[in-house]
């Protein structure tokens, strides 16, 4: 046993030499007790025993904590002892079986007055027929009379991993996973007569991996590495893919009946071409229900990887997982095994009073929040080390006592949000202006990006406030370049704008193609000049000749134009007839709006 309460260092303090003809021990689990734990472990018999066809190979010991230090004893060191063991799986018949208990996991311990009474299970590895039996957890040495159920497997397919999630007063939730399949069965149990009602009889598939194509190059598909229970209704799978090319995580919402729904989807950093081993930690709920989770990944290349995903209770979904922190060469040999600490909300003191002048209690101005609030991770490895990490939790509301607490805060994560939808959009911006720039390099190509870009991104632009009009003089610039006006949607014409009768009548005007379109971001039109008519082609593939246009669109064009101030009714349609109308609203507005869509 090892004493993690100084975060800068770990001693042992209890520690038990088992007999050398024996096993070494393969699967590991603890019920706490008023001074320590009801150790269980997996732990095979000596081969002799073994060759008699007896395997005692459910072990249990007593653990006591050491002394406090403001106790006054001798003692400094804590102690552990046997207390019993027994054999859970179906006797072999094979002198030379390997079978061994490879896993064993206890439903939660939930925190009750009178306590919280559990079940657990055991699985076996190297079987020839794989087995897994859940038994009742209440009692420090379980034999045969508290076998809650026996599990084959279908086709002896190996147990890959398991867990247990409490549903109900004395209700559980058993789900395990084969290589390609996850299956779940709820107990009812009577703890008092030892009577269980299993819903349904037999364990029920909720999930298979889709067969791989036949034909493909690699026709192998992900296998099922390790599984733990968000809460009773949603298991996170983690999942390696074929041929050491990733990892990913899983997110499956369980009905009362039929399969699984598939909800979340993560694939692991790429530096996880294999994961080892996954557990998570829920954190307090409020009392709406919404609580924070955290996940934890060991990778292959001695790395790990912590995340955070939000349940909301009033929709019944868990946000997207949401990256806390990385950490790399972690052991200095490869892990076989991480574990996060249970975290369960911390007793609130009763709300602080304060007297006022007159000696009557009035409430306190600041809330009494209960001590620092941590959680743990371990990790252990085929070097025989142990690495204990300590992570700070923070109330979600600092001005509520009674709080839940968080490890990222929601709002650093709409932060990140913010920020990635920022980075997301100007992207396509900055590439939009570094294109304009090397086709067009002057300052009539800089104010074409600016007119095409919307209402809300001009606003933060120097000299472009919401409404204002943009204006290109043109001059001999027409002659060499693309270029546009923009002009609001207003009663009157703006002063020194040039009309379409001006910009038709310059020397060399009637060589030019001028398109007028539609410019939503500034409730307006703008005009573009193309001193190459063939371009318009390119630009605008849509516009249209005056005369292709409906009755109903000429005169909304004619109100466009006439409120922009740069056609009037009396200089007739002619002028309309050398011009093209187009509904293209600039290729920024249009690339940042796709992106917008995406996130």
């Amino acid at each position: 046993m090892l004493d993690v309460s100084d975060r800068s260092t770990i001693s042992n303090v209890a520690e038990i030499d088992l007999p050398r003809d024996q096993d070494s021990v393969q699967s590991l689990s603890s019920l706490a007790t008023a001074d320590g734990l009801i150790t269980f472990a997996g732990i095979n018999a000596s081969q002799e025993n073994q060759n008699a066809g007896k395997n005692d190979h459910f072990r249990s010991f007593e653990i006591k904590y050491p002394p406090r230090k403001k106790q006054k004893t001798d003692e400094e060191k804590g102690h552990v002892y046997p207390l019993g063991k027994n054999s859970l799986f179906t006797p072999t018949p094979s002198a030379k079986s390997e079978t061994y208990q490879r896993l064993l996991r206890l439903s939660p311990a939930l925190k009750r007055a009178n306590g919280s009474k559990r079940i657990g299970a055991i699985a076996t590895g190297l079987a020839k027929q794989a087995e897994l039996v859940v038994f009742n957890a209440t009692t420090s040495t379980p034999g045969s009379e508290d076998i809650i159920a026996r599990i084959t497997p279908d086709g002896g397919a190996e147990v890959g991993d398991l867990d247990i999630a409490t549903s109900g007063v004395d209700e559980f939730s058993l789900a395990y996973c084969t290589d390609y399949d996850l299956y779940e069965q709820t107990y009812q149990y009577d703890f008092t007569k030892k009577q269980v009602q299993k819903t349904p009889k037999g364990p029920r598939r909720i999930h298979q991996m889709p067969a791989p194509d036949v034909s493909a190059s690699t026709p192998l598909r992900s296998k099922f590495r390790a599984l733990r229970f968000l809460d009773a209704q949603n298991v996170v799978a983690l999942l390696n893919k074929p041929g050491r090319r990733g990892a990913e995580l899983r997110v499956y919402h369980l009905y009362p009946t039929g399969p699984a729904a598939t909800t979340l989807q993560l694939t692991l950093p790429s530096h996880i071409k294999q994961a080892v081993s996954l557990d998570v930690c829920a954190l307090d709920a409020d009392k709406k229900g919404n609580r924070q989770v955290v996940v934890a990944v060991a990778g292959q290349d001695i790395s790990i990887v912590m995340y955070t995903v939000n349940y909301t209770r009033s929709t019944d979904t868990f946000s997207r997982f949401r990256t806390f922190q990385s950490f790399k060469n972690v052991h200095p040999q490869q892990m076989t095994k991480l574990c996060l600490s249970p975290f369960h909300s911390p007793v609130r003191a009763p709300d602080a009073v304060e007297q006022s002048a007159n000696d009557e209690k009035a409430p306190a101005s600041a809330p009494t929040h209960p001590g620092p609030q941590y959680i743990r991770l371990a990790s252990v490895s085929y070097g025989n080390t142990v690495v204990v990490d300590t992570f700070p939790l923070s109330p979600l509301e600092p001005s509520n006592k009674d709080s839940r607490y968080v490890l990222s805060s929601p709002s650093d994560e709409r932060f990140q949000k913010a920020a990635y939808i920022y980075f997301a959009f100007a992207l396509p911006l900055l590439l939009a202006y570094l294109v304009h720039w090397i086709m067009y390099p002057d300052a009539s190509a800089i104010t074409t990006v600016l007119n095409k870009l919307p209402t809300g991104v001009r606003h933060y632009l120097p000299n472009n406030k919401p409404g204002a009009t943009v204006v290109q003089s043109f001059g001999n610039q027409v002659h060499s370049t693309a270029a546009s006006i923009v002009a609001s949607d207003i009663p009157t014409a703006v002063p020194g704008q040039q009309t379409l009768q001006d910009l038709l009548s310059v020397p060399g005007g009637e060589k030019n193609a001028l398109v007028v379109r539609h410019d939503p971001a500034n409730t307006g039109v703008a005009v573009d000049v193309h001193p190459d008519k063939k371009a318009v082609l390119a630009e605008h593939a849509e516009a249209k000749h005056w005369d292709d246009l409906s009755d109903a669109h000429k005169a909304e064009w004619k109100h466009k134009l006439k409120s922009a101030g740069i056609w009037a009714e009396h200089e007739g349609e002619k002028i309309l007839k050398g011009v093209m109308f187009s509904t293209y609203a600039g290729l920024v507005g249009q690339a940042a709006g796709e992106i917008l869509r995406e996130l």
